[in-house]
């Protein structure tokens, strides 16, 4: 019924039906030369994830100038580090006994970093926790991401459990920043050295996402799967 009467007002106003397919025809162009501009640019596209690593590791001094300067972790969600130390722990592994890339040397100095602000967190600064804002449920994130990770993984030679395991700890680091932002949206006052690590954050993982959308288009789909992982 629903169809039909969609259909009908088609035909009623065709000069609006012809108005939505130009509107959807020059958003699809501007996407795909925003995506040739950035790859005529950057050329390499492995540039992008370099970029992402290195605003990443931006994020984390504006975090580390945080706690060393103010003495205090407050606004800041212990559980989405928590996540961070696991997925990078993981991540480590993998390229250990899989074939490394460039996360290797970023990866470890942000898992550095990251156990020491967890340290530094649970011990010296625990009173400026908040403890009681960081409630994000930690079972909306874990058992999903491990249930994905054995459904799709990438289809390499390598063991599957390694397989399985690198998809785990890349699916983390997509959730890892909901605590961060559930914290932020309980307290309502975001200081600013937070809210730079916060976006930071969020650049990289925009780099990343024009990075995986440039691979999806002007690579065979063949090697997809390999690329991405």
């Amino acid at each position: 019924m629903g169809l039909t009467s969609n259909r009908k007002r088609s035909r009623a106003n065709p000069v609006e039906w012809v108005d939505k397919q130009i509107a959807r025809g020059k958003t699809i162009f501007i996407v795909t030369a925003s995506l040739w501009f950035v790859k005529l640019v950057f050329g390499n596209v492995n540039t992008l994830v370099i970029a992402a690593e290195v605003v990443r590791l931006m994020g984390l001094g504006c975090l580390v100038h945080k706690i060393a300067k103010e003495e205090s972790c407050a606004g800041l969600s212990l559980k989405s580090q928590m996540i961070t130390a696991m997925y990078l722990f993981v991540r480590l592994y993998c390229s250990s006994v899989m074939q490394q890339n460039v996360h290797v040397f970023p990866d470890f100095f942000a898992l550095v970093v990251t156990l020491w602000v967890l340290c530094k967190s649970h011990f010296k600064l625990r009173s400026t926790y908040s403890k009681d804002l960081d409630h994000f449920p930690l079972t909306y994130l874990l058992p999903p991401c491990a249930l994905l990770s054995v459904i799709l993984h990438p289809r390499t030679a390598y063991p599957i459990i390694h397989r399985m395991l690198w998809a785990f700890s890349v699916y983390l680091e997509t959730v890892q920043v909901l605590p961060q932002l559930n914290l932020m949206q309980a307290i309502r006052v975001i200081e600013p050295q937070t809210a730079h690590y916060v976006f930071a954050l969020g650049l990289s993982r925009f780099l990343n996402c024009i990075h995986y959308v440039i691979r999806v288009q002007f690579l065979p789909r063949i090697n997809f799967i390999l690329i991405l992982f």
